[in-house]
């Protein structure tokens, strides 16, 4: 009978892993004088947060459009009383160039050029306008029984998803809006001699 090579063996066999959490040996005191207790512990896995590669700011990109464009709606929610100082950290305007390269004096010059804006704004007052009238009318078979008009409107805007449901033609426009928040839209197109039917007009009164 062959004799059984034991250090073969404990070569084949599987190494055990290394744990990915150590065991330690505590040594804790006890209250009696006796001699102290030694504890083997496993330290809990603690999952790490790999910190972002920091970027140099020269290697850096501009602001796009639509940080400007967010930028500058959350100034326009801003008081005017607000100096920069204040608002900068108040309302965390640097938030919004974290991963661009525009510094501290970058963002209060876009800050004062959105404050010029809002100076500048023209806040329209409501008026009564007696060129306004309420009609009943048919537009491609849809009926609206209380249409508003203006004889003095020179455009009226309209939805496109309007548009779309009364089957109208429209037709390529380049026209551009300026609301007064200072945002700019363009025309998604126009409708031109636009049949209606009309019935009697009916006048109202606009507060």
């Amino acid at each position: 009978m062959s004799k059984i090579n034991v250090a073969r063996l404990n070569e084949l066999r599987p190494k055990p892993t290394p744990s990915e959490n150590p065991r330690e040996t505590v040594r804790i005191p006890l209250d009696d004088g006796e001699d102290s207790m030694e504890v083997d512990r496993f330290p809990t896995g603690r999952t790490l947060r790999k910190r972002k590669e920091k970027v140099e700011t020269h290697l850096k990109r501009g602001a796009n459009d639509k940080e400007n464009e967010s930028f500058r709606k959350r100034v326009f929610r801003i008081p005017l009383d607000k100096p920069f100082e204040e608002a900068y950290y108040t309302h965390r305007l640097w938030m919004f160039f974290r991963e661009t390269r525009e510094k501290e004096e970058d963002i209060k010059r876009m800050f004062c050029e959105a404050r010029e804006k809002m100076r500048k704004r023209v806040i329209f007052k409501k008026k009564s306008d007696h060129r306004q009238f309420a009609k009943p009318c048919t537009v491609k078979g849809i009926e609206f029984p209380h249409a508003l008009g203006d004889t003095g409107a020179s455009v009226s805007i309209l939805p496109r998803v309007m548009a779309d449901h009364l089957g109208l033609q429209v037709q390529p426009s380049n026209e551009l809006f300026t609301f007064v928040d200072c945002s700019q839209r363009n025309s998604g197109g126009i409708v031109r001699d636009l049949e209606e039917q009309c019935a009697t007009c009916d006048p109202i009164s606009c507060a």
